[in-house]
């Protein structure tokens, strides 16, 4: 049985900062699991990472995809809300909508 998400030497950075520095692990199909750690720990990189909105180094897969490469196929399966799911209110409707289009490769513009 295919693990839900592997993880092998991934190393996750933002700006200069190492968040994860060379992780390997298996989270097999069915098991429940938190993820914890202070602020800055690299919890949000990873998510990003995880649905395919940050590059790293080493191998990832969710679902048996590769998450940067079949990020479409990758997304009719899971979505990704932020644990900050806020709109700006300085945000006008258009960089919203565009904002949506990056997140989401099944996001229409049109019915928005």
């Amino acid at each position: 049985m295919d693990p839900l998400i592997q993880a092998q030497g991934l190393t996750l950075r933002y700006g200069r900062k190492t968040a994860l520095n060379d992780v390997s692990f298996t989270i097999p199909k069915g098991r429940v699991v938190g993820l914890l750690g202070h602020n800055g720990a690299g919890k949000t990189t990873l998510m990003k990472a995880l649905v395919g909105l940050q590059q790293g180094e080493g191998q990832l897969s969710v679902l048996g995809l590769n998450p940067m490469k079949q990020r479409v196929q990758l997304l009719e399966s899971l979505a990704y809300i932020p644990a900050v799911a806020i709109l700006p209110r300085w945000a006008k409707v258009a960089e919203l909508i565009e904002l949506m289009t990056g997140l989401h490769p099944k996001f229409s513009p049109e019915r928005a």
